[in-house]
C-alpha cells in the first residue's frame, strides 16, 4: 500500500487549489482524497466522504506520486475518437446529394466511402450529431416553377406592399380556395395499436373560397358545397371593400381561370382593389395555403365524421377558432417567411 507524506507547503500548495474557484470540482475531489490520505485518515473513511471506490482512490494517489500537484489538475480525460472521423466531410458531402431513407441505408454508404461498419444506431447518432441531419419527411414542388421568376416578384411586388401593410399604409390579403373532399384522413399519431379511421364513400366536397390578412391574420371565408366560380371570388372582393372602406387593398392570388376573369377583374376596379398575380406554380409564396394545411391538420387529421354535416362544421368551427382562441398560433404559424428554393 502507498503511503504519502507531504511537507507543509505541498499541504498549503493543495489547500490553496482546493479553494480556487477555477478549479473544477473533479479535481477538488481528487485533491482533497490525495490530502486526507496525507494526514493519515483511514482510506476506507475517505472513499465513504468522498463517495469513490478504493480503486479510484488508488488511481488518485499514483497520479499524485508521478505528477504532483500539476499531474492532479491536468485535464487529461480520455476522450475516443470515431472510426470515421477523417471521413466525416466526404460522408457529408454524399449525403446532401444522396440523403439516406434510414440509418441502414447510411450505415450501408458509409460502409462504402469509408471501409467502416458501423450499426445502425452508430450511424443514426454521426448523423444527429456529428452532421448536424434530422429526420425529415420529403417535400414536393412544381418542376415547372422558375425559382428566379419567383425571387424576383417577391423583392419587387410582394415585399413593397408588405412593407406598406405592416406599415398602417395598405391591406394585403392572401386569397385562395381550399377543398376539403368528406374522408378519412390516416395520419402519424402516438398509439398502443394501430388506429383505424372509418372512410366515407364518394367525394362530397366543401369548398371553401378564404381571404387572409398578411398581417393581423384575420381570415374572411365562404362556405359552399357547390363549384368555386367568377361570382364567388367577385363576392368575397366585395366583402373585403365593405370591411374595409377607405383603406387601398392588395389581393395576392394565383392564376387559376376565374380568377382572372373578366367579371373578377370587372369588380376589383369597381372596388378599387389591386390584384397582384402569384408566378406560375408559385403556392410556396400564397401565405394562406399554410392556413388550410394547418385546418385539415386540426379538424380532419385522424377524425372521422359519420355525417357531412359534421364534416362541414368541424371545418367551419376550426376557421373560427383561428380568428379567436388559436389566433397567436396563427401569428406564429404565418409569419412573413417565404421558402424560395435554388434551382
Amino acid at each position: 500500500m502507498k503511503h504519502i507524506k507531504l511537507t507543509q507547503q505541498e499541504l498549503a500548495d493543495i489547500s490553496e487549489a482546493i479553494e480556487l474557484p477555477e478549479t473544477k470540482q473533479r479535481f477538488r475531489r481528487k485533491l482533497l482524497a490525495v490530502k486526507m490520505v496525507a494526514v493519515n485518515i483511514a482510506r476506507k473513511e475517505t472513499c465513504s466522504v468522498l463517495g469513490i471506490t478504493a480503486a479510484t482512490l488508488c488511481s488518485y494517489i499514483d497520479e499524485f506520486l508521478s505528477g504532483g500537484l500539476a499531474a492532479c489538475l491536468a485535464d487529461c480525460n480520455y476522450r475516443p475518437s470515431s472510426r470515421v472521423e477523417e471521413y466525416l466531410e466526404k460522408i457529408a458531402e454524399y449525403f446532401r446529394t444522396n440523403p439516406p431513407g434510414s440509418s441502414k441505408e447510411a450505415a450501408d454508404s458509409i460502409a462504402q466511402l469509408c471501409g467502416v461498419r458501423l450499426s445502425d444506431s452508430q450511424a443514426r447518432r454521426l448523423m444527429a450529431k456529428r452532421l448536424g441531419m434530422r429526420f425529415r419527411k420529403a417535400g414536393t414542388r412544381s418542376g415547372k416553377a422558375d425559382d428566379q421568376m419567383q425571387l424576383d416578384f417577391f423583392e419587387n411586388e410582394l415585399q413593397p406592399r408588405l412593407e406598406q401593410a405592416e406599415a398602417g399604409e395598405r391591406r394585403v390579403y392572401f386569397l385562395d380556395a381550399s377543398h376539403f373532399v368528406w374522408g378519412s384522413f390516416a395520419d402519424y399519431c402516438w398509439s398502443f395499436q394501430r388506429v383505424w379511421t372509418h372512410s366515407a364513400c364518394g367525394r362530397k366536397r366543401h369548398i371553401v373560397p378564404g381571404a387572409l390578412d398578411a398581417i393581423d391574420k384575420s381570415v374572411r371565408c365562404i362556405h359552399t358545397d357547390g363549384t368555386i366560380n367568377s361570382e364567388t371570388v367577385a363576392s368575397l372582393l366585395i366583402d373585403l371593400r365593405i370591411a374595409h372602406r377607405y383603406e387601398p387593398i392588395s389581393v395576392v392570388l394565383d392564376n387559376v381561370p376565374y380568377h382572372r376573369s373578366s367579371m373578377v377583374r370587372e369588380v376589383a376596379i369597381c372596388m378599387g382593389i389591386e390584384l397582384v398575380y402569384l408566378p406560375p406554380y408559385s403556392p410556396n409564396l400564397n401565405l394562406i395555403e399554410r392556413l388550410w394545411k394547418w385546418v385539415k391538420k386540426q379538424a380532419l387529421s385522424n377524425a372521422t365524421y359519420q355525417t357531412y354535416d359534421e364534416f362541414k362544421q368541424a371545418i367551419q368551427s376550426c376557421i373560427q377558432r383561428a380568428n379567436g382562441e388559436n389566433r397567436e398560433t396563427i401569428r406564429t404559424l404565418l409569419s412573413l417567411n417565404f421558402q424560395f428554393f435554388s434551382s
